[in-house]
């Protein structure tokens, strides 16, 4: 029946958050007691972002935008414990997720002038006063009162693990103004060691995106992939935007991309791609 369906979701649900809870603080007192043991892996940098990026996309609310951007002079491959950063990075990410309703969640990844690898996760949900950033790596408080359950150590386990690298996780917030988790490490590389090649090297692209900021964010992203991006514009600005000048692809972002999208490939004869969330 209905009802014995309900039973069931409802324990089984019950069930996997006891056992993550368990498992949070197991890990912890593994932390605390310097008992975790931490392998020495060649992470490739752009499989771990876009693995993490996949896992945590399932959650994303409609109308929040969960982007990547690799900076071009980051390493292809890096050295550390691959399952231990990605818990790391997927922990920071799940909790931007959670405190975004809608907007822009980002994963950049840089490196320092001082030879370090900096793992960026910004968000433009509702940030946070500075007493409640102030407790945000307290064991067993949640920095606000919606954080939806758990033991309160998902941050206190990702810090010390980063610490325990020779590294550190900062946060920086406001409210009304999102918040920014930089995860700084050493910079390991592997013997054979090579910079990312770009994917899209110098090929010409048009960005139409009815948000400004988020408009940014594809030029950025585009850019970090090899291309060259001419014209940024809104859609009610496109098609003289884009007269005259020479693009392979236009990449469309819209509430009506689809109408936007056909207007334009029926004028500029290049290929448009439309994102529809």
């Amino acid at each position: 029946s209905d009802d014995q369906r309900r039973w069931t979701d409802t324990l089984q649900l019950s069930g996997k958050l006891l056992l993550s809870l368990a498992e949070q603080v197991l890990d912890f007192a593994r932390v605390e007691a310097g008992h975790l043991d931490q392998k020495r892996d060649e992470i490739r940098v752009r499989e771990l972002v876009d693995d993490v990026v996949q896992v945590c996309g399932v959650t994303v609310q409609a109308g929040v935008h969960l982007l990547s951007v690799i900076e071009s002079h980051v390493p292809v491959a890096i050295v550390g414990d691959h399952a231990r950063l990605q818990q790391v990075l997927v922990n920071l990410l799940g909790n931007a997720i959670k405190f975004t309703g809608a907007g822009i969640i980002l994963l950049r990844v840089s490196r320092t002038d001082n030879d370090q690898i900096l793992f960026s996760v910004s968000d433009t949900g509702a940030g946070m006063a500075q007493d409640r950033l102030d407790t945000l790596f307290t064991p067993f408080l949640h920095a606000e009162k919606r954080s939806g359950g758990g033991a309160g150590l998902g941050l206190v386990i990702s810090q010390r693990i980063v610490r325990s690298w020779g590294g550190d996780i900062v946060a920086r917030s406001a409210l009304g103004q999102g918040t920014v988790f930089d995860v700084t490490l050493p910079l390991q590389l592997p013997e054979t060691s090579l910079p990312l090649q770009s994917p899209l090297p110098d090929v010409p692209m048009a960005v139409v995106c009815a948000d400004e900021r988020l408009g940014g964010v594809y030029r950025e992203i585009l850019e970090s992939w090899g291309c060259t991006v001419p014209v940024l514009t809104q859609p009610a600005d496109a098609l003289h935007a884009l007269s005259g000048v020479r693009v392979s692809l236009v990449f469309v972002d819209s509430p009506d991309a689809l109408s936007v999208g056909a207007s334009l490939h029926g004028a500029v004869r290049v290929p448009v791609l439309v994102y529809i969330a």
